[in-house]
């Protein structure tokens, strides 16, 4: 595998879902690389047997991954009991260091613990997908 294949397959799933072309210019392209890349570190076996992240850590990544520019839900914590406490977001990856979630919204880049995956047609919202940022 290679950071190049990965990007591409992640284009056209995304391009598949969404129902629409993404040019070279989208921002969401950034954001492909360095996923493709955290990818085959915890996904890819080496000839010897083991991934690049279990040599590291001495144990196979487990945690469970959205797909690749999906529409999810991010858990933000509110002071006021009214407000919504779970709000959208395009999942891009994780942080190496933390794991925690790394989401595009519509002012910006944040990083989350906690995300939950939409269900049906809203896990490609295209109209979402058109509004968020992509600028950390």
């Amino acid at each position: 595998l290679s950071v190049q294949g990965q990007m591409r397959t992640q284009r056209m799933c995304l391009e598949s879902k969404y129902k629409t072309k993404i040019g070279p210019s989208h921002r969401i392209h950034a954001w492909s690389c360095r996923h493709a890349s955290w990818t085959i570190v915890r996904c890819q076996v080496k000839s010897n047997g083991k991934t690049a992240y279990f040599s590291m850590r001495n144990r196979e990544y487990t945690n469970p991954i959205p797909p690749f520019g999906e529409c999810v839900m991010f858990k933000v914590i509110t002071e006021d009991k009214y407000e919504p406490r779970w709000l959208p977001g395009v999942w891009v990856g994780r942080v190496d260091q933390t794991n925690e979630n790394i989401l595009l919204i519509q002012n910006g880049v944040k990083f989350f613990e906690c995300v939950k995956r939409k269900e049906g047609a809203a896990q490609y919202d295209f109209s979402f997908f058109k509004k968020v940022k992509g600028i950390l």
